[in-house]
């Protein structure tokens, strides 16, 4: 979802002219730390069970590195690895982008690890995370986050979440990455350009586009120090997307269900998480337990069978027969829900559930205003059968929201708490509340300007929600300020406003190390590392990723494997920085070629395929 021309004249209409954001830079593009290679993407993990949890890297291949790679793991109790839980060995190749998920089991319940990998005769950073706990659990604290377009701004609020280190976990709801061009929506600035600088359509556009997000120290940060729990919104497929389209699809970007498919693929690859069932490639739904005390119930309330949405003044936005979530994965829903054991059944999705009108109008038919049917029946099933204790996590709408959940009769069901973004704006100026409560009286407290993250604290007695607003996300100011709290206790179904925000009871062991620390080999000279070839195999081109780490005046060669050169190009840019570089070898025949990279001084080399 995203704020639409549509969406701002509703509310200019009803309250006051809204203007555009003019955002300027002041910051630098991130510097990539050759002590890092060849694990420049850093380290994650995801999806904690109590024996088990996802480990995650990307190996990005050297110089006649073999086309399968080799990749040892090791979890250990502390960051010395002088007390090793557990090992294991992998490989990785091109199918996977060289991306590493990794299950790693036989571990104990609600226990700190460090993790790293080992390849190519280096290892990589270390990375920390949590198993879920078993049995009886008396907290759990879990930062809330979504929305984090790369070209609107700095991942500020990633870096905050990730150093106050008293949470145990994080949910991401969806807008991981943005598929939109570079200068498309949210852009500010060069420095934080999008890459590649198209719209993502294909395998590779999604591949590039997370390899580019996943370069960013802040976003390393968060993923290095805590698991996470991960769903898709729309901006991993396209703008408003739906289970047989998108907004910001079209037939001339070809067919929509294989740029779904291509969205999926990349982010299986890219994501530290584990699938629920390999056989529905489409399923990402999903329930994660920690303990008595919380089930973690993730669905999707887009790719897999939501109708496609309406306009805001349709008739039919009431119409029974229209889904957001479809028969499969509602009764799934609702049998998660009912045969709970746990305290707290958390529900993690991505648009507004509790209604947003003005004057008796709704103002954004993506949200499940525009499939209000559905969201009756919803809320008749939660009291039919008596379900107690229900959070709905939401994202997509890039503002804070504390909303009680109200059926059609006036019964309390639920509360809702809405994340803001990470980066993607929102509006220019917060609206008095009272106007907002004015035909929304569910709305417990808003704030629609501001960017950040929520933490959850989780007990048997109430869950809180505590929002956290950065002061700026045009540069970089690791700064953060608590904008309000509120909390639900146990069989009660409406926010109750806290004064104070929660607290941790216990302190969690040290971040894991940073970079400097754990470098396996001294220092190294590489003035230029390739991060990948998009795609290998290639019809005609194919996209050169590559960073430099010093000026340079490049020239890029390609042999056929008997050393005769068959394509030449200079490489316009050098100055240090990430590029990508489109390469034409239309007309040279198909078979394996040696793609070489020369700054007079050091050659990179890549072995690439051309397939017709």
């Amino acid at each position: 979802m995203k704020f639409t021309k549509s969406t701002y004249f509703v509310f200019t209409a009803l309250f006051i002219y809204l203007c555009i954001f003019d955002l300027q830079a002041t910051a630098k593009r991130f510097s990539l730390n050759p002590e890092l290679a060849p694990f420049y993407h850093g380290v994650a993990s995801g999806d904690p069970l109590a024996d088990r949890v996802i480990l995650w890297t990307r190996v990005t291949p050297g110089d006649n590195d073999p086309a399968f790679i080799d990749v040892e793991w090791e979890i250990a109790l502390d960051t010395l690895f002088n007390q090793i839980v557990n090992s294991g060995n992998t490989s990785t190749d091109a199918s996977k982008d060289y991306t590493v998920n990794v299950d790693a089991d036989g571990l104990q319940a609600n226990t700190w690890y460090y993790f790293r990998f080992n390849a190519l005769g280096e290892t990589s950073t270390i990375g920390r995370t949590r198993t879920a706990p078993s049995g009886n659990v008396d907290q759990l604290r879990v930062a809330v986050v979504s929305c984090s377009n790369y070209q609107a701004g700095y991942f500020n609020a990633y870096e905050r979440m990730a150093s106050r280190n008293d949470i145990d976990l994080v949910i991401h709801l969806g807008d991981y990455i943005y598929e939109y061009e570079t200068g498309g929506y949210g852009y500010f600035t060069a420095e934080r350009a999008h890459n590649p600088d198209h719209e993502t359509v294909t395998l590779e556009d999604y591949r590039i586009r997370y390899s580019h997000y996943r370069l960013d120290p802040d976003l390393q940060l968060a993923h290095q120090n805590y698991p996470w729990i991960v769903v898709w919104d729309d901006h991993e497929s396209a703008n408003d997307s739906w289970f047989g389209g998108a907004e910001n699809h079209d037939a001339s970007q070809g067919d929509w269900f294989d740029r779904k498919g291509n969205s999926i693929t990349a982010y299986y690859e890219w994501l530290p998480m584990r699938r629920p069932d390999p056989s529905d490639f489409e399923r990402i739904w999903r329930n994660i337990s920690f303990g008595d005390l919380v089930d973690f119930i993730m669905i999707d309330t887009r790719l897999y069978a939501r109708d496609e949405p309406l306009g805001v003044t349709s008739s039919d936005l009431n119409d029974p027969n229209r889904t957001m979530l479809g028969d499969v994965q509602y009764n799934w829903l609702i049998d998660q829900m009912t045969n709970s054991n746990a305290r707290w059944k958390i529900i993690g999705q991505q648009v507004m559930m509790a209604p947003l009108r003005a004057l008796g109008q709704v103002l954004n038919a993506d949200q499940w205003d525009g499939y209000q049917a559905e969201r009756a029946n919803l809320y008749n099933d939660i009291l039919g059968n008596n379900v107690e204790n229900v959070v709905v996590l939401t994202g997509d709408i890039h503002t804070s929201w504390a909303n009680n959940l109200i059926d059609n009769s006036g019964n309390n069901v639920a509360v809702e708490v809405v994340t803001t973004s990470i980066t993607s704006p929102g509006f220019p100026f917060q609206l008095p509340l009272n106007l907002i409560q004015a035909a929304n009286s569910h709305v417990q407290w808003a704030n629609i300007t501001e960017r950040g993250y929520t933490i959850l604290d989780i007990t048997e007695d109430r869950t809180q929600a505590d929002w956290y607003h950065v002061p700026t996300v045009t540069e970089r100011i690791y700064e953060d300020s608590r904008a309000a709290s509120w909390f639900v206790n146990h069989q009660e179904r409406f926010f109750r406003e806290s004064p104070t925000g929660s607290v941790q009871d216990i302190p969690n062991p040290s971040l894991a190390p940073a970079p400097s620390i754990f470098s396996s080999s001294p220092e190294k000279s590489i003035p230029m590392t390739i991060l990948g070839t998009y795609p290998n195999p290639f019809e005609n081109h194919f996209t050169l990723q590559y960073y430099l780490f010093e000026e340079a005046n490049l020239k890029l060669t390609v042999t056929d494997m008997g050393a005769k050169t068959i394509f030449k190009q200079q490489l316009n840019e050098n100055s240090p920085g990430y590029y990508l570089s489109k390469i034409d070898l239309t007309g040279i025949p198909a078979g394996q070629y040696i793609l070489s990279i020369n700054n007079g001084n050091h050659v990179m080399t890549r072995k690439i395929y051309k397939v017709r």
